[in-house]
């Protein structure tokens, strides 16, 4: 969500050089799909099924925006857990997962939440630009990232993002004859724990 632009921050790039980036999202990483209904809450989890890989980079003059391409996290729907059996049928059948089994997350741009350089100091926060695609639908949206450096070429990158089913075609469900009736609003947040390649090449 995202991910891909996280382990590009430890790196100075030439300005307006395309850059070829590999990077490792560790299994300490998660993202979660959190929602509610008239009744209660619920979250349900993806610990794992995470890509590695690589990514192309160009920075401008300044090292402020960065534009990506390769940039594309493609998450298994039927990968998380909502800690019930019934809960992850319900889950995958409401998020369509037969007819489209991923949720994709394109990133396109980078940039800082205000004036200056998106790396600076040992943690911060930036604002991407992303096209979710859910249910054969995508959308362009911006998410502000939270980082923080912990250790060699190691950064942690924390959000979340509220979005509606129905803008991608997504009924909320209704149970119990109409008695429970979950909420058209739900929440994307991911916790990922990235490892950059220790050069540009």
């Amino acid at each position: 969500m995202i991910l891909n632009l996280f382990i590009i921050l430890f790196n100075l790039m030439a300005p307006l050089t395309s850059n070829r980036v590999s990077y490792t999202i560790r299994e300490s990483s998660s993202l979660t799909i959190a929602g509610s209904s008239n009744v209660n809450k619920f979250e349900c989890t993806n610990y794992e099924n995470f890509s590695n890989g690589y990514i192309y980079i160009l920075t401008d003059e300044k090292n402020e925006h960065i534009s990506f391409s390769n940039a594309i996290l493609k998450i298994d729907i039927k990968s998380f857990d909502c800690k019930n059996p019934i809960m992850n049928k319900d889950f995958y059948n409401t998020m369509n997962a037969r007819q489209s089994p991923t949720i994709n997350v394109e990133l396109l741009s980078a940039g800082p939440v205000s004036n200056g350089k998106i790396l600076k100091g040992q943690s911060g926060k930036f604002l991407a630009e992303v096209g979710i695609s859910l249910n054969g639908t995508t959308k362009a949206d911006k998410i502000i990232v939270y980082w923080e450096r912990t250790g060699n070429n190691l950064f942690r990158f924390l959000g979340e993002k509220e979005l509606l089913m129905s803008d991608f075609g997504i009924d909320a469900p209704v149970a119990a004859l109409g008695l429970i009736k979950v909420n058209d609003q739900i929440t994307i947040k991911f916790d990922l724990n990235v490892q950059a390649s220790p050069k540009i090449f």
